[in-house]
């Protein structure tokens, strides 16, 4: 839920996550990750930043969901792990069209493009972390990953 993002009383916001072995975590938020938070909060016609007590799904459906009586279903959450695997593998897919397509980006571009047909959310991953790594203090990417 968009309230798995919050902010602490000195001002730092911080991402709630259930990570492997069903472990709680909570994960500082980058100022970067917070200007893309704020970003698709405002795509969806939501204030920038989620406030206490918000109801609004992180993640939300493509399509309308019907219930077994034949209404909407309310909860348009997405919710399972495979569902956000496509989601993600849906994004590298019309990445690399749209960056193979366009000739002006030069050479590097077309590897990079060349890299998101291979990409997977697990490679993600590991790409945040080793970019993480380089900025942040060891011990606490490896308790964040």
């Amino acid at each position: 839920m968009m309230t798995d993002f919050y902010q602490k009383p000195n001002d730092s916001w911080w991402l709630h996550v259930t990570g492997k072995g069903l472990k709680d975590r909570k994960i500082p938020v980058s100022d970067e990750m917070l200007i893309a938070l704020a970003r698709y909060r405002r795509s969806r016609g939501l204030s920038p930043f989620p406030s206490r007590g918000e109801h609004e799904p992180l993640l939300t459906v493509a399509r309308t969901r019907m219930t077994e009586d034949g209404d909407i279903d309310d909860d348009q959450a997405l919710r399972s792990e495979r569902a956000v695997r496509e989601v993600v593998q849906k994004c590298f897919d019309a990445s690399y069209k749209t960056m193979s397509k366009d000739k002006s980006l030069g050479e590097n571009a077309m590897t990079d493009a060349e890299s998101l047909r291979e990409a997977t959310v697990h490679w993600l991953r590991h790409t945040s972390i080793s970019v993480d790594i380089k900025q942040r203090d060891p011990h606490h990417v490896r308790i964040d990953a």
